[in-house]
């Protein structure tokens, strides 16, 4: 991994045991875990069926791990918190984990101030968010 943070490369190992709760027949397998203060605020994994009520106003044909994350929180506990994204795969241990558009914006939607996310190289990546 990158030059990042233990603490960074704690929850971004997190953020991978995450994505092995997947469902192993997906292609994609993506784990987040969000973080405020340094403590674990919420999580969630990409799922093939959209079982939440607010998952039918998302286009995608299943639901980011990032919108359980954000739909698994407390909304009061997200501003100013980090988000953290990995992916497993078969072949490496992570691969790229770099937020869709429609997950960044909602990251900034609700407060999020930066994320972490894994890279195909197995380093880790980072991103500011503007607010």
């Amino acid at each position: 991994m990158s030059s990042i943070g233990a603490k960074h490369r704690k929850f971004i190992r997190f953020a991978l045991k995450v994505a092995q709760e997947s469902p192993a027949r997906q292609k994609q397998r993506l784990g987040c875990v969000i973080v405020s203060r340094n403590t674990l605020v919420s999580f969630g994994f990409n799922k093939m069926f959209k079982t939440h009520p607010k998952a039918r106003h998302y286009p995608f044909p299943y639901l980011h791990a990032e919108l359980v994350a954000l739909i698994n929180a407390n909304r009061a506990d997200l501003n100013r918190a980090t988000a953290y994204i990995g992916r497993v795969r078969r072949i490496s241990p992570m691969g790229m984990a770099y937020p869709c558009l429609c997950c960044k914006n909602m990251f900034q939607e609700f407060g999020i101030k930066d994320f972490y996310f894994t890279k195909d190289d197995g380093n880790i990546g980072y991103e500011l968010l503007t607010q």
